[in-house]
């Protein structure tokens, strides 16, 4: 277990870029056109599936409607993020490590005291919005990534190492 010594504090989630970035969602024209294929590959197989059992099933756009607004989760849950964690850097950066390794994140490349980790599937069912980057400073490492992984990871290590 660790002591409270190796991590001093945790962050406020940021969001680092500009506000236009987030009131677009979309972080890339890769991101976006998959989505697009996505939804539309849903949608339609959704409709002919009901238009084979009920010819006078819902319509084509209730059925588009409802696959992109509720795909607009995803899209949001990577919307990027940072959080900054200051103490001993080395076990710091164990420990963020281990946490991104159980919830099926691996290594993907490593630059000096960079490095990236991404999604354990498919290219073809992952964003490159969604790999997480792990930067450590001399007592501070500074982690981006995706608003829904940062927010677990950060709320992860703050429940296990700074109880009450």
């Amino acid at each position: 277990m660790t002591n409270l010594k190796e991590i001093n504090s945790i962050s406020k989630t940021y969001f680092p870029l500009p506000l236009w970035r987030y009131i677009l969602i979309f972080q890339s024209w890769q991101q976006l056109l998959s989505w697009m294929v996505i939804v539309s590959a849903t949608a339609f197989s959704v409709y002919f599936l009901l238009n084979i059992l009920d010819p006078r099933s819902v319509p084509i756009e209730a059925i588009l409607l409802g696959v992109a607004f509720g795909s607009m989760f995803s899209v949001i849950m990577v919307i990027p993020v940072e959080i900054h964690f200051k103490g001993k850097t080395n076990r710091l950066t164990y420990i963020l490590v281990e946490k991104l390794y159980s919830v099926g994140y691996i290594q993907d490349s490593q630059a000096g005291e960079i490095t990236t980790f991404k999604q354990k599937f498919s290219s073809r069912l992952k964003w490159t919005e969604g790999n997480v980057v792990i930067k450590k400073l001399d007592h501070e490492i500074v982690v981006t990534g995706g608003w829904f992984i940062l927010g677990n990871l950060r709320r992860a290590i703050k429940i296990s190492y700074f109880k009450d």
